[in-house]
Protein backbone atom coordinates (compact mmCIF):
# COMPACT_ATOMS: atom_id res chain seq x y z
CA UNK A 1 0.00 0.00 0.00
CA UNK A 2 2.76 2.22 0.80
CA UNK A 3 4.15 2.00 -2.69
CA UNK A 4 1.10 2.67 -4.13
CA UNK A 5 0.89 5.70 -2.42
CA UNK A 6 4.69 6.66 -3.15
CA UNK A 7 3.81 6.64 -7.22
CA UNK A 8 0.74 8.36 -6.82
CA UNK A 9 2.06 11.42 -5.22
CA UNK A 10 5.21 10.99 -7.50
CA UNK A 11 2.52 11.25 -10.47
CA UNK A 12 0.46 13.91 -8.93
CA UNK A 13 3.12 16.39 -7.92
CA UNK A 14 3.73 18.97 -10.03
CA UNK A 15 6.87 19.34 -12.12
CA UNK A 16 8.80 22.51 -12.37
CA UNK A 17 9.90 24.11 -15.72
CA UNK A 18 11.71 26.79 -16.81
CA UNK A 19 10.05 29.84 -18.62
CA UNK A 20 12.76 30.50 -20.73
CA UNK A 21 11.80 27.00 -22.49
CA UNK A 22 8.57 28.54 -22.78
CA UNK A 23 9.11 31.51 -25.20
CA UNK A 24 8.12 30.96 -28.91
CA UNK A 25 11.40 31.44 -31.42
CA UNK A 26 12.32 34.78 -32.40
CA UNK A 27 11.46 34.88 -36.00
CA UNK A 28 13.20 37.97 -38.37
CA UNK A 29 10.88 39.23 -41.06
CA UNK A 30 13.31 37.99 -43.66
CA UNK A 31 12.25 34.14 -42.33
CA UNK A 32 8.09 35.43 -42.63
CA UNK A 33 7.14 34.84 -45.98
CA UNK A 34 2.70 35.82 -47.24
CA UNK A 35 1.13 32.72 -48.20
CA UNK A 36 -1.38 34.40 -50.23
CA UNK A 37 -0.41 36.48 -53.64
CA UNK A 38 -0.11 40.30 -53.22
CA UNK A 39 -2.43 41.64 -55.71
CA UNK A 40 -2.77 44.86 -56.77
CA UNK A 41 -4.39 46.85 -59.56
CA UNK A 42 -3.09 49.39 -61.90
CA UNK A 43 -5.25 51.79 -63.93
CA UNK A 44 -5.05 54.34 -66.86
CA UNK A 45 -7.13 56.25 -69.38
CA UNK A 46 -7.45 55.18 -72.94
CA UNK A 47 -9.54 57.53 -74.56
CA UNK A 48 -11.37 59.16 -71.88
CA UNK A 49 -11.80 55.62 -70.16
CA UNK A 50 -10.37 54.59 -67.17
CA UNK A 51 -9.23 50.63 -67.03
CA UNK A 52 -7.83 48.63 -64.69
CA UNK A 53 -5.55 45.50 -64.76
CA UNK A 54 -4.90 43.24 -61.66
CA UNK A 55 -0.60 42.75 -60.93
CA UNK A 56 0.46 40.04 -58.50
CA UNK A 57 3.60 41.67 -56.95
CA UNK A 58 4.40 38.17 -54.95
CA UNK A 59 4.99 36.46 -58.27
CA UNK A 60 5.67 39.80 -60.46
CA UNK A 61 3.63 39.51 -63.14
CA UNK A 62 0.12 40.66 -65.19
CA UNK A 63 -2.73 38.95 -64.52
CA UNK A 64 -5.65 39.33 -66.79
CA UNK A 65 -5.77 42.07 -69.41
CA UNK A 66 -7.02 45.61 -69.08
CA UNK A 67 -10.55 46.30 -68.39
CA UNK A 68 -12.72 48.76 -68.01
CA UNK A 69 -13.47 49.93 -64.04
CA UNK A 70 -17.28 49.04 -63.50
Amino acid sequence: MLKFLFAAALTISAVPCRTEAMKPPEVSEEQISPRADNIVWFYKTINGKLYRRPYNKSQNKWIGNWEPVP
